[in-house]
Order: C-alpha cells, then sequence, then structure tokens
C-alpha cells in the first residue's frame, strides 16, 4: 500500500465557540480560520481567529450568513497550548444599521443600506519592517474587498500585556478599558491611495475579495500570492503587500503557478491560507513550508446534474526560500479528513451544517515548537478550522509531509544548479492567440525547465509575463524539463497536450547517476498558463545513465505525439471536458485569469 504522507490531529479543541453572555454576541455560531504568527521580540505565538455570533447574523434573500469580528489567543512559547483566550475582540465593525435578519428584511435593507460597510470576514496577519499587519475582508452584504491596516509589532505586544491585566477584572467592568485599548484607531491605514484598500482601483470599480500570502526572498523584495479563482497566482510587489496595476491600467493578477488538478482532491479550487509561510531547512536548504486549501466537488467528476457539495482540504506546499521558486505541492491532502476523529466538528459543526459543504478543515498556520529548531525530524505544529465551527491542533515533521526522495532532491537543489548544462532553445508559437496574446511554449535555460511566456502590445508598450512549469524534486523531472519545440497538439476536448523530457540527477553508492523519462502537460485551450495535467510518472520506462547527464537529446520516440491521450488519466480527461462545458453552459465559475487576460485585449 502506498503510504500516505498525512499530519496528525491532537485530541480536543484549541478554541470552541463561547455561550456565555458576552461570547453569545460576538464568537457563539463560529471561531474558525485561524492566523497563527510569532513576532519579532516576543517568545509567545499568537493565534488571531475569525469569530461571529448573534450580532453577525443575516440573511441574503434565504441564505443565512455570519459576519465576523478578530479574535485573539495567545500562546505558550511553544504555540501548543492557549494561555489566555481574549473576552472581546480586537478588531470589529461597528453598525450603524442592524442588519437583516429575514428574507422578508432583505430587499429593504438593500435598498436603504446597500452600499455601506456592515460586515467583515477573513483575517490573516504579517509581519513586515517593524509592523504587524492584518489583512482582512470587509464590504457590503453582498460583495466584500480587500482591506490592509497594520501596528506597530511594540505597540501590539504592548496592548497585548495590557489586555491580559485587564482580564482579572469581571467581564461587565472591562468593555470601556477594552475599547480604549483596541479603539478602531489603534490600526493604521496601510493600503493604496492612502486608504485602507490592498488593491488600487480599476476605473473607479473595486477589487472583490481574493485570498492572500507573502513570501519575502532573498533580495528583500515581496512575492504576493493571490487567487484569481480557481487557481494561484504570483507576482513581485517590490517592499510593499499591496497590489500593483498593469501597464495598461488593470489589476495585476500576476503570473499563475498552481491550478486546480481535475482527476484529484482539489479539482474545484485552491487558494493561500490565512496565515503567514514559515521558514524550514532541508537538510541545509532554507525554503519556506505553507498549508494551503484544496476543494473538491463531485459533481465535477460525474455525469449528471451540476450541484455545489465542496469539501475543503489541506495541502502542503514548499517554496525556495531564496527565489520564491515552488518545489513542491502535495498529491493529496495532508489530513484524513474524512476520519471519524476530525468529524465533531469537520463534519457536523453548527456553520457546516447549513452549507453545501462536506468537509471542511481550514489551515491557518504553523511553526515550529522550538522556534530555532526547523528541520526535517523537528516537530511543527499548525492550527486549523474545522467545519467553519471550531480550531483544533496538530503536528508533524517534515519527514512525515515529504517522500524522502523530496527530501533528497531538494536538499541537493542548489549543488545541482551549479552544474553546466546545455538546454537546447527549442520553443513554439500557438497559432490560435488564445485570450488575444501571443503564446510562446520554450525551454527555459535559467530555471531549466518549460517556461509559457505571453505577450501583448499595448499602446503604454509590451506587456509580457513567463510562468516556469518548475522542475519538481523527487520526481523524474526533478533537475531538467526539455521541449523539442513541436510535440505539442491541440485536442479540442482537452487542450493543448505536449510531450516533455524530464531528468533526475542522484547518487547511489557515492556514484553519480541520471535518470530520463518522458512526460506529458495538459495546458488550457483558452489560457495556456493553466496546467490542467502534468504526469507525476514517466509514460515509459525510464532509461538510466552512468554519471550527470547534462546534454540530453531533445529527440523522441516516433508515434508518441499521436498517441497521447493516452496517457491522460481517463478521469482527467473526463473532468477536463465536464469542466469546460459547465464553464460554457453558465453553471460554473470561468477562470478570473481567463477573463482577465480577454478583458485587457478585448477578445472574448
Amino acid at each position: 500500500m502506498e503510504k500516505k504522507y498525512l499530519a496528525r490531529r491532537i485530541n480536543g479543541y484549541a478554541l470552541e465557540p463561547l455561550f456565555d453572555k458576552d461570547g453569545l454576541t460576538w464568537q457563539s455560531h463560529h471561531v474558525t480560520n485561524p492566523a497563527l504568527i510569532r513576532l519579532s521580540g516576543d517568545k509567545r505565538a499568537f493565534l488571531g481567529y475569525r469569530a461571529g455570533g448573534d450580532r453577525d447574523h443575516y440573511c441574503i434573500d434565504q441564505t443565512d450568513v455570519y459576519s465576523s469580528s478578530l479574535g485573539l489567543a495567545v500562546l505558550n512559547e511553544t504555540a501548543t497550548a492557549v494561555m489566555h483566550r481574549f473576552p472581546l475582540p480586537i478588531m470589529r465593525i461597528r453598525r450603524k444599521t442592524s442588519l437583516p435578519q429575514s428574507p422578508e428584511e432583505y430587499p429593504e435593507y438593500l435598498k436603504l443600506h446597500g452600499s455601506e460597510i456592515s460586515v467583515m470576514h477573513d483575517f490573516r496577519f504579517y509581519e513586515h519592517q517593524g509592523y504587524l499587519y492584518c489583512i482582512y475582508h470587509d464590504g457590503t452584504i453582498t460583495t466584500a474587498f480587500d482591506r490592509i491596516r497594520k501596528m506597530p509589532v511594540a505597540d501590539f505586544l504592548n496592548r497585548v500585556n495590557r489586555s491580559i491585566d485587564l482580564m482579572e477584572k469581571a467581564e461587565a467592568d472591562i468593555k470601556e478599558a477594552w475599547d480604549r485599548i483596541w479603539p478602531d484607531s489603534s490600526w493604521e491605514d496601510a493600503g493604496c491611495e492612502e486608504g485602507t484598500l490592498l488593491f488600487p482601483r480599476v476605473n473607479g470599480e473595486t477589487s472583490t475579495k481574493t485570498d492572500i500570502a507573502y513570501f519575502k526572498l532573498d533580495n528583500g523584495r515581496i512575492q504576493m500570492m493571490r487567487r484569481p479563482i480557481p487557481d494561484i497566482a504570483v507576482l513581485d510587489t517590490d517592499d510593499t503587500l499591496c497590489g500593483k496595476k498593469t501597464i495598461d491600467g488593470h489589476q495585476d493578477y500576476g503570473v499563475l503557478e498552481q491550478n486546480v488538478r481535475p482527476g484529484r482532491y482539489d479539482n474545484s479550487h485552491i487558494g493561500p491560507n490565512a496565515a503567514a509561510p514559515t521558514l524550514a531547512n532541508i537538510l541545509g536548504k532554507e525554503v519556506y513550508i505553507d498549508i494551503t486549501h484544496g476543494v473538491y466537488n463531485p459533481a465535477l467528476s460525474e455525469e449528471g446534474d451540476f450541484y455545489w457539495k465542496m469539501r475543503y482540504s489541506p495541502f502542503f506546499r514548499v517554496k525556495d526560500a531564496k527565489n520564491g521558486d515552488l518545489l513542491y505541492y502535495s498529491e493529496d491532502p495532508i489530513l484524513d479528513d474524512q476520519s471519524p476523529i476530525w468529524s465533531e466538528y469537520s463534519q457536523h459543526g453548527r456553520w457546516i451544517q447549513a452549507l453545501t459543504h462536506s468537509y471542511i478543515t481550514f489551515a491557518g498556520g504553523q511553526t515550529p515548537v522550538c522556534p530555532e529548531q526547523n528541520g526535517v525530524d523537528d516537530l511543527f505544529t499548525f492550527y486549523t478550522g474545522v467545519g467553519d465551527t471550531a480550531i483544533s491542533r496538530g503536528e508533524f515533521t517534515l519527514r512525515d509531509l515529504l517522500p524522502e526522495k523530496v527530501i533528497t532532491d531538494i536538499a541537493a537543489h542548489d549543488a545541482h544548479l551549479c552544474i553546466p548544462v546545455s538546454i537546447p532553445a527549442a520553443a513554439a508559437a500557438l497559432a490560435e492567440h488564445p485570450a488575444g496574446w501571443d503564446w510562446l511554449i520554450r525551454n527555459d535555460p535559467f530555471k531549466r525547465c518549460i517556461a509559457i511566456e505571453r505577450s501583448f502590445s499595448f499602446p503604454q508598450g509590451i506587456d509580457r509575463a513567463v510562468r516556469p512549469i518548475y522542475c519538481r524534486p523527487g520526481y523524474f523531472d526533478a533537475d531538467l524539463m526539455i521541449f523539442d519545440g513541436k510535440s505539442i497538439v491541440l485536442h479540442c476536448e482537452l487542450g493543448y497536450c505536449l510531450l516533455y523530457r524530464g531528468l533526475r540527477w542522484f547518487e547511489e553508492c557515492g556514484k553519480q547517476h541520471t535518470e530520463m523519462g518522458i512526460g506529458v502537460l495538459v495546458l488550457d485551450e483558452d489560457d495556456p498558463e493553466r496546467v490542467y495535467y502534468r504526469s507525476s510518472q514517466p509514460i515509459l520506462p525510464l532509461e538510466t545513465y552512468s554519471g550527470f547527464l547534462t546534454e540530453p537529446s531533445l529527440s523522441l520516440p516516433e508515434g508518441l505525439l499521436e498517441r497521447i491521450r493516452q496517457w491522460i488519466p481517463e478521469q482527467v480527461q473526463f473532468e477536463i471536458r465536464r469542466s469546460r462545458e459547465l464553464v460554457r453552459n453558465g453553471q460554473h465559475w470561468k477562470s478570473q485569469h481567463t477573463i482577465w487576460l480577454e478583458e485587457r485585449t478585448s477578445c472574448k
């Protein structure tokens, strides 16, 4: 039986809804979507979370919805236990008008107050240049936006300590003092245009909410990860946390890095989670580790009428701390969230029972139990929302979540990059010009992989972007990927299907060897930056050579391209066809990235 790479759940719950007098108003319905962080100058860890209670309920037509406030728990030095759970929120929305409590109240509320900022949702923490930043959603009852505010870390810690002292008094006696510690003005605006918006307005319009994560790279620059539904994209924001505009004045969605995977448990949509990535060390290689979410919808995997029945699961990601390159993304969820040990809330929580979801485990941050010990055998703890209702805790080591080959190859990654290689300059232009852009599929001699390049000539200048399809440590294409420039075909039902050679270098008994195999990529016909499928195993038996092969041949065996579909699993093919059909019929969302590309070239 194939080994499963899973984290372990710790029995009990870190935080559950509270039904006392004060908790009832703001954290009786849900405490979820944790945001774990350690801050400079303090040994403790801090757990922000989304909390909602009676005061946060509202209706959108026939649907019950809940707004939230930002709750905070102070953890011990190992981040494994709650020392203090604050009795009141540290950020909340103050409404002038009560939210609609019934379907009958909704139309009148929408008419009179539909443009008011009246609800607040998910919260994310990030420390940058001496400030604690809070990225969150707020908006009207029908549309939410991304906001960003900040507070000096020293100021935040001072307010935390004052709050802990205040908690020794009766709750009824602390509300006014609490509001003086955590007034709305304690958080400074940190957004675009001298406001709180995370992304700049375009033609007066505000971008709707997305999911965000940040990676600080070796050169001091910030890589932002954002989600144009249903995928994940990255963009360089220099040294700021805010978004940018493109050369032609649109929102900058960046370049896609990860995509939904037909045939797997993230076939619906994916996204970053609510906490900052964590530095780790894999046998000398500095990396970021991060837990993301992937969503599975069985309606995309079977015939019949479409329906929404989503399962939110955590996946594990490893990125190069030096340049932000993606090194590893787990093929399967890292929690067995259908196990009975998770079911109390993940399947039966108060909120999930009212939603069209089957399971929800939404992780929010990980940290070493001992902050200075972050190697492959050291213990990490993480927190996860379960069932959108409560928060649980789990543990793992990197060896628990990473196959041994992946660990070995990541450790050798930098050394292998120093070995000179000869990569032929082969490329294929896409004659169909998807979304109105010029596309080139080519070899990237610097990343040593296949690159998907798009460009368009705007009046303001040429906009060019490159998506690397990174080599994958632990797989047959760990060190090199090579495209011959001609082994690509457009299948009207699937998209662009291409063949490539992959190489992996390894050492055994003190001797160097090379494995070489052939793989398949399937790219979206409408937006080739989207990768539908990539071989996890070579389609033909591996060829093994002595030494590190540095000048691999481009040539492929005859007749492979004509038979390429036989190496794409039937379930993957079905789900690609199914999702495309649902999008055409308006039953499922079209990629925001694709729409963005089309709108910019007026090609629809």
